[in-house]
C-alpha cells in the first residue's frame, strides 16, 4: 500500500463478517471510489478536447480554451484518486504535491473560463490569482516534509475557497450582464 500518512491514505477501516456481504461492500465500494472517478476522466477528457479543437479552429473563442486547459488539469487530478501507482513519479510524496498543483491550476483555469464564458475580464484579479497560484506552487514544490500537512491542507482549502467564491462570482456577473 503506497501512500502519504497525512493524505490518510491506506486500507482504511478493516471489517470482518460474512464473505458474501464483505465482497458486494467492496464491490460497491469499488464502483463509487473508482469506476464512478473514471467515468468522470472520460467524459472530461472527450468534452475537453471536443473544447480544444472548437479552440484550435477558432482562437478567438478563448473560452474554449481555458475549458480544454480546466479539463486537463481536472483530468490531471482526479487520475490520482483510482491510480494504482503514483504517477507520474514513483514518489507518493512528489506525486501528492503534484496533485495538489493539478487542483490548483485547474481552479484558476476554471475562474479565467467562468469569466470568458461571460466575455468578462478582470486584470487585475486575474493576476493576483494566478500570483497566488504560482506562490503556492513554489511553496508546494520547495517545502520540507515535516511542514507538508499543513502546505498541503492550505492549498486544498485555498482551491476549495476560490472554487466557491468563483460560483458566487459568476452569478454576481450573470445578474449583472441580464440588466444590461
Amino acid at each position: 500500500i503506497i501512500g502519504v500518512n497525512s493524505q490518510h491514505s491506506g486500507l482504511g477501516q478493516l471489517k470482518f463478517g460474512l464473505a458474501q456481504n464483505i465482497i458486494n461492500e467492496t464491490e460497491q465500494l469499488i464502483f463509487e471510489r473508482r469506476t464512478l472517478i473514471f467515468i468522470n476522466i472520460i467524459i472530461t477528457f472527450v468534452v475537453g478536447t471536443i473544447s480544444l479543437i472548437i479552440w484550435a479552429f477558432r482562437h478567438q473563442e478563448k473560452s474554449y480554451g481555458w475549458f480544454a486547459l480546466t479539463s486537463l488539469f481536472w483530468g490531471c487530478f482526479a487520475y490520482n484518486f483510482i491510480a494504482l501507482k503514483p504517477f507520474p513519479f514513483p514518489d507518493s510524496l512528489l506525486t501528492a504535491r503534484l496533485n495538489l498543483i493539478f487542483l490548483l491550476a485547474y481552479t484558476g483555469c476554471l475562474c479565467l473560463f467562468s469569466w470568458r464564458f461571460a466575455h468578462q475580464h478582470f486584470k487585475k484579479l486575474e493576476f493576483l490569482l494566478f500570483s497566488t497560484i504560482f506562490i503556492l506552487t513554489t511553496i508546494l514544490l520547495i517545502t520540507l516534509t515535516p511542514y507538508l500537512k499543513s502546505v498541503f491542507a492550505f492549498s486544498f482549502y485555498f482551491s476549495c475557497l476560490i472554487f466557491i467564491l468563483n460560483c458566487i462570482f459568476f452569478q454576481w456577473i450573470a445578474y449583472k450582464n441580464r440588466q444590461k
